[in-house]
């Protein structure tokens, strides 16, 4: 059981991006082959690799957040001192974690109004509550992961950045 939730910690968001970019390598290609080898295309294929994409880019944010690569400028903050950069970074932390407890929170609504709409994608069939219950499910990764990095940065390397190799 602690192998198996190390391995959760460390190498599940890769995994399952990985898998959706092979999903959607694939998909895209057998449609290529279908429509101009075999002069027939799919009507699924757009619809089914569009949600791949959105599922690879919502569980993107956890992925981001575990190896801090997130998207940012700071500029400003290397010139400040050390002490006032922790203590930036700190509430930059919280915000961010009031943020995704904030799309988390809020994001059980939208699956529910989906649930209640009986709403389905068009091409596929595809009952959209489960997409959006992704969307629940990667904002709260996200939750999880920033109170991971305000653990690591507060409590076992105060103002210092953690090195990970990916």
């Amino acid at each position: 059981m602690k192998k198996l939730l190390k391995w959760l910690d460390e190498r599940f968001e890769e995994t399952v991006l990985g898998g959706f970019l092979i999903l959607i390598t694939a998909i895209i290609f057998l449609q290529v082959i279908m429509r101009y080898v075999l002069s027939h295309a799919l009507t699924w294929p757009e619809e089914f690799t569009r949600y791949c994409l959105v599922c690879s880019t919502l569980l993107s944010l956890s992925y981001c957040i575990r190896f801090r690569i997130m998207l940012r400028v700071d500029i400003v903050v290397q010139f400040l001192p050390k002490k006032v950069r922790a203590v930036l970074e700190f509430l930059i932390q919280l915000l961010s974690l009031g943020l995704y407890c904030y799309l988390f929170y809020h994001s059980f609504s939208t699956v529910e109004l989906s649930w209640n709409s009986k709403q389905v994608s068009t091409a596929m069939g595809f009952p959209m509550y489960l997409l959006y219950g992704w969307g629940t499910a990667c904002f709260g990764l996200a939750v999880i992961r920033t109170l991971q990095d305000i653990v690591r940065s507060v409590w076992k390397n105060p103002g210092k950045k953690e090195e990970v190799n990916l």
